[in-house]
C-alpha cells in the first residue's frame, strides 16, 4: 500500500493543547482540543470505532472557517470578507490540514494531537467510517486552484454539465491499520459544475455497497443532492440517485440505512427530511421538520434502533442538539439540547461500550475553534446527559 501520511505526534509546539476538565452545570462536556488563539481553529470533527475498539476522531484544523488553497492570490483580492485578512497570514503552510486523537478507554481519556492529512492544497470537513472489513475511510473537501480560480478536476462521466471552473472537490483515503497510516488520497471526479462536496460519511449496505451523500450545485444555482454507490470498495463511484427540492436550495446531505432497500435522508436548512424505499435511486419531496432552523446533521442508528438526528440548531440557546425517532425516522422529536453552549456545532457520535452515547462536535467562537465530547443517554424520547467518566 502507498504511505502517504505517516502516524505522527505533533511536537510540542503544535498550537493544539489537550484538555481533560468537563464542564460544570446541567449540559457536561469535555474539551478535547484546545485553541489557544485566533487563527487556529479545529473542527468539523467526525467519528468512528475501529476494529480494535479504539475509538478515532478526526477533525480539520484551519485559520478560519473558510480556508482557501495556495494558488488563490487573485481570489482574495476580490474576496474582501472577514476570513480574507487572517487567511493570508496562516501559519499553515498550505491553509489547512486534516488531524486526529484517538481513545483507547472507550473516550476516557485521548492521544496527542497526530497529523493524517497535510497535503499540498488545503483540506477540510473529514468523515470517517469503518467498513466491516475494518479498513478506514476518510473523505474530506479539497480546495486547490488554477490561475483565476479555475479547478482542474475532469468531469465525471455522468455529470450533466461541461467543464467549469471548481472550487471544492471530493478526496478520499484509507487506512488498513486502525489510522495509523493512509494511502495516498485520490480527488472523484467532479459531478457538479460549481462544487462538489459530502458532509456525511460513506455508508455501508447489507449488499457490500458503498453509498455516498454529496451535495453541489450550478454555478449560481441552487444545491440539491446525489447518492453516490461504489461497487469496488470506494475505488469508483456512479450516481445512483438525485435528490431535489422544487423551490429550496438544500444541503449538507446525512443519509442512515434503515434496512435493505429503507433510506432516511436530512437536509440543510430545515431540517428537510426525505425517504427512499429503493436503496437511494429515488426520494420522496423533502419535508420541513418543525423546531428549525438546523444546519449540519447526522445520523445515528443505536443497537437499541433508536434514530437520532444529531443538528446545529439556530434556534434561541439550543446549540448542538439531538432529535430522537423511535419508528424509523417516520417522526422525530423536537431538538432536545446537548450543549446550548456550543457556537456553531457541527458533530458526529458513536455508541459506547456500555450503551451511552459519545458525541464529538466543536465550538467556533472568535476566529477558533474547540473539540469538545458530550455523553448521555437515551431515555426513550428524551436524554439524560452524563460526565465522561
Amino acid at each position: 500500500m502507498l504511505r502517504y501520511v505517516s502516524y505522527l505526534l505533533l511536537a510540542v509546539v503544535a498550537m493544539a493543547t489537550t484538555a481533560g476538565a468537563d464542564s460544570p452545570g446541567d449540559y457536561p462536556y469535555r474539551t478535547l482540543i484546545k485553541s489557544p488563539k485566533p487563527g487556529a481553529l479545529f473542527g468539523i470533527p467526525s467519528v468512528c470505532r475501529l476494529k480494535n475498539g479504539e475509538i478515532l476522531v478526526v477533525y480539520h484544523h484551519l485559520c478560519s472557517h473558510v480556508c482557501y488553497g495556495i494558488h488563490d492570490q487573485e481570489w482574495f483580492d476580490c474576496y474582501k470578507a472577514r476570513y480574507s485578512a487572517l487567511s493570508k497570514k496562516c501559519p499553515l503552510p498550505h491553509k489547512g490540514r486534516l488531524e486526529g486523537i484517538r481513545s483507547a478507554d472507550d473516550g476516557k481519556t485521548w492521544s496527542a494531537p497526530f497529523i493524517v492529512v497535510d497535503g499540498p492544497h488545503s483540506e477540510s470537513d473529514p468523515q470517517i467510517s469503518t467498513a466491516p472489513d475494518g479498513t478506514v475511510h476518510l473523505v474530506y473537501l479539497t480546495r486547490y486552484w488554477t490561475r483565476c480560480g479555475e479547478f482542474w478536476t475532469q468531469p465525471h462521466p455522468q455529470s450533466p454539465y461541461p467543464r467549469y471552473p471548481r472550487y471544492f472537490a471530493i478526496a478520499m483515503t484509507r487506512s488498513t491499520d486502525h489510522g495509523r497510516t493512509w494511502t495516498k488520497p485520490h480527488v472523484l471526479p467532479s459531478i457538479y459544475e460549481h462544487r462538489d462536496s459530502a458532509h456525511d460519511p460513506i455508508r455501508f449496505a447489507p449488499d457490500g455497497t458503498y453509498l455516498l451523500a454529496i451535495q453541489g450545485n450550478p454555478f449560481l444555482g441552487p444545491e440539491s443532492g446525489m447518492i453516490l454507490a461504489s461497487h469496488d470498495q470506494g475505488d469508483s463511484w456512479t450516481v445512483r440517485g438525485t435528490i431535489d427540492h422544487p423551490t429550496e436550495s438544500i444541503s449538507e446531505h446525512a443519509i442512515s440505512l434503515l434496512g435493505e432497500e429503507k433510506i432516511i435522508c436530512a437536509m440543510r436548512p430545515g431540517p428537510f427530511i426525505s425517504y427512499s424505499n429503493n436503496a437511494g435511486r429515488s426520494w420522496t419531496v423533502p419535508k420541513l421538520l418543525p423546531g428549525g432552523p438546523e444546519k449540519a446533521p447526522f445520523f445515528l442508528l443505536t443497537s437499541n434502533n433508536e434514530l437520532l438526528l444529531f443538528e446545529y440548531t439556530r434556534r434561541g440557546d439550543y446549540g448542538f442538539t439531538v432529535r430522537i425517532s423511535l419508528d424509523d425516522g417516520q417522526t422525530l422529536t423536537d431538538p432536545l439540547p446537548i450543549d446550548p453552549t456550543a457556537g456553531n456545532p457541527h458533530g458526529h457520535a458513536i455508541e459506547l461500550n456500555d450503551g451511552t452515547i459519545l458525541a464529538v462536535y466543536y465550538s467556533e467562537y472568535d476566529l477558533q475553534g474547540d473539540i469538545r465530547a458530550a455523553r448521555f443517554r437515551v431515555t426513550d424520547k428524551s436524554i439524560e446527559r452524563l460526565a465522561i467518566e
